[in-house]
């Protein structure tokens, strides 16, 4: 009898734990829909828009350059912005199915607020996508994903992560507690993004050759893959060099049923509302991120598309002008 009513109390007492630690974690979820709404309006004083205001996500880009200074944001029901935006929409789900190999059920978001703060000539970005999820459980299926994506350096991680490289990780730069919340900060700076630009580079032209007809290879046979090279590094300097020498920061967190992703970029060390951001919630800094090896190859996911696209570009730009000699 004094074993069941031990065993009985033992269990009760952990099922009271476990709801007060339930109760304790939701009451003090730092990024809810509400608070973020707040600092927005309060503390960088954003200005809110509609979706009226644009036909697509892409037209958010040429807003007025005052208003665009200041800062704007949408917020909506996601029912609403994916029936406004929905071929946007599926070719975000496809990046991250693709980076991060998740499957995302938009149906389990509740809320969307999408924030987007640029200076005159692209000098600082900021951009913050907030998700309020239905549920604690909807939010941390995704963000399980990402975790395991980082702790792989990337979808591509497989087996060349070492047990070594995994424990190179530091709570600073990326945490989860398998529950209710977690974080990942990355820092990259001048050297990671210059560096990243060259690598795509020589990328690029060992795809551009093997997958390319006749005229491209002889024409660079030509001229030779290193001067093309050259040509194409140096075009890329004369027009965006100044970005290369930049400093770029990626903040995901997980807070109970909320996922944020905050991505800055500045010419000039200003991650205004990102610190401000930071501040008013307690979440961690990503400028102040001091990153392992793996978290940097996580960051190079979220670029490499970008960068494909502006070496097509530019490479292309360099193939006309070696045509016309």
């Amino acid at each position: 009898m004094l074993n069941r009513k031990y065993n009985f109390l033992r269990k009760a007492t952990a099922v009271l734990v476990l709801a007060a630690i339930c109760t304790a974690t939701a009451s003090c979820g730092k990024i809810p829909t509400k608070k973020f709404l707040g600092i927005l309006d309060d503390e960088i004083e954003a200005n809110e828009i509609s979706l009226d205001d644009l036909e697509t996500l892409q037209d958010v880009y040429t807003l007025d350059e005052d208003l665009l200074a200041e800062g704007v944001y949408i917020t909506e029901s996601m029912e609403n912005i994916e029936d406004r935006f929905p071929s946007e929409i599926d070719e975000i789900i496809d990046f991250c199915d693709d980076r991060f190999d998740l499957d995302i059920d938009t149906s389990t978001i509740t809320d969307g607020t999408l924030y987007f703060r640029k200076s005159p000539e692209f000098k600082n970005i900021t951009a913050i996508a907030h998700l309020q999820f239905e549920s604690r459980h909807a939010a941390n299926s995704i963000i399980y994903g990402i975790i395991a994506a980082a702790r792989a350096g990337g979808s591509g991680g497989g087996s060349s992560v070492s047990v070594e490289d995994v424990r190179a990780i530091t709570r600073d730069e990326l945490y989860y507690n398998g529950f209710s919340r977690g974080h990942i900060l990355i820092h990259c700076d001048k050297h990671f993004l210059n560096n990243m630009v060259e690598d795509s580079l020589d990328d690029f032209l060992d795809e551009y050759l093997e997958n390319n007809d006749g005229f491209a290879r002889t024409i660079l046979a030509f001229v030779g893959r290193a001067a093309a090279r050259n040509m194409a590094m140096d075009k890329l300097r004369d027009m965006y060099g100044e970005y290369f020498e930049s400093d770029a920061v990626i903040g995901i967190y997980y807070e109970w049923d909320t996922i944020m992703v905050v991505v800055g970029y500045t010419c000039d060390g200003d991650i205004e509302d990102i610190e401000t951001l930071c501040d008013e919630t307690g979440l961690g800094n990503p400028i102040d991120a001091e990153n392992s090896d793996l978290i940097m190859r996580f960051a190079e996911s979220f670029l490499t598309g970008r960068m494909t696209d502006l070496m097509n570009y530019m490479f292309n730009r360099v193939m006309e002008r070696i045509a016309d000699r």
